[in-house]
């Protein structure tokens, strides 16, 4: 596939707003999450080295925290995070990376009206996110339209050097269990959920999910083996997984299915065949057509979902 580093140029809202900081010293936020996380971190600070950009280890010696993107606005975590970094660094501006925006799981917006006057910048990294957050927030702080920072190591010695390694030893499934995901709760299982208070409520479809998750994968498993007798197959969420075991899993696959995003992208960058399936908003559709459609031989193909 085409060199994803290449989507960032000198022209990018994101890397320009970095750039215009060269005089600012910039702390990476870790942030709580998953394998896929750590690898838009890990896209992240190859970016801000490509870019000569200054970073510090100390966040309390930063004129710049940067967040590092994903789906915060869809996890209370990822709010809370902000709230964080606005109290703890008080001499410092917020950067938040190019992430997913939508409205109603959290009070994103009014945290960022609240707090305009520290916030530096926010990113999105497909344009329904870009609307959503103009429209929420872009008379108050610089909003723009970036690319998921993973895709910055398309061009890293990280993913020439496992390419090289690449083995095709097993089909893998990896879907989601949670309420991204685009498994539906049963009739039977959304009239008890009505009846439930919470947190029961909550805790009994995070369980009916994970069951439907569960069927979809072994359905699929089925039909794969039934297909082509004696292939591996591996049913695993690997994005759970501690980072060096996600890369592996992926790496090691002959072809992925999946509707998470980072195994997408990573799947794509290894150069795998991808089966990319519908989530409960569009979120693996979104960053396709914005980052990755225009590319050359990019092998991902869209299941269940409108394009």
């Amino acid at each position: 596939m085409q060199n994803t580093a290449q989507l960032f140029t000198d022209h990018d809202p994101f890397v320009g707003l970095l750039v215009k900081q060269k005089d600012a010293l910039c702390y990476v936020k870790p942030q709580m999450g998953n394998a896929g996380d750590a690898l838009i971190v890990d896209g992240l600070r190859e970016l801000l080295r490509a870019f000569n950009i200054r970073t510090t280890i100390d966040p309390s010696a930063a004129d710049v925290v940067v967040w590092p993107g994903g789906s915060v606005t869809l996890w209370q975590c990822g709010i809370d995070c902000w709230l964080s970094i606005l109290r703890s660094y008080p001499q410092a501006k917020l950067l938040i990376g190019p992430s997913t925006f939508r409205c109603g799981k959290t009070a994103w917006e009014s945290v960022l009206r609240t707090h305009a006057t520290r916030v530096l910048g926010a990113f999105a990294r497909d344009r329904a996110s870009f609307e959503v957050l103009k429209g929420a927030v872009g008379g108050q702080i610089y909003v723009g339209l970036s690319h998921d920072p993973a895709l910055f190591l398309g061009g890293s010695d990280f993913i020439r050097q496992h390419r090289a390694v690449a083995r095709r030893e097993h089909v893998l499934i990896c879907f989601r269990d949670d309420h991204e995901g685009a498994a539906k709760l049963s009739l039977l299982s959304r009239g008890i959920s009505l009846l439930l208070p919470d947190p029961y409520r909550l805790w009994w479809e995070i369980a009916c999910r994970r069951v439907e998750a569960g069927r979809r994968a072994r359905r699929l498993a089925k039909s794969v083996t039934r297909a082509r007798p004696g292939t591996a197959v591996v049913i695993q969420d690997v994005a759970k997984e501690l980072p060096d075991v996600f890369v592996e899993t992926v790496r090691d696959a002959s072809e992925i299915h999946t509707d998470r995003l980072h195994v997408m992208l990573l799947g794509a960058m290894l150069g795998k065949p991808v089966y990319a399936y519908e989530t409960s908003y569009g979120k693996l559709e979104a960053v396709f057509e914005h980052s990755l459609r225009s590319l050359e031989d990019v092998n991902i193909q869209f299941v269940g979902a409108k394009r």
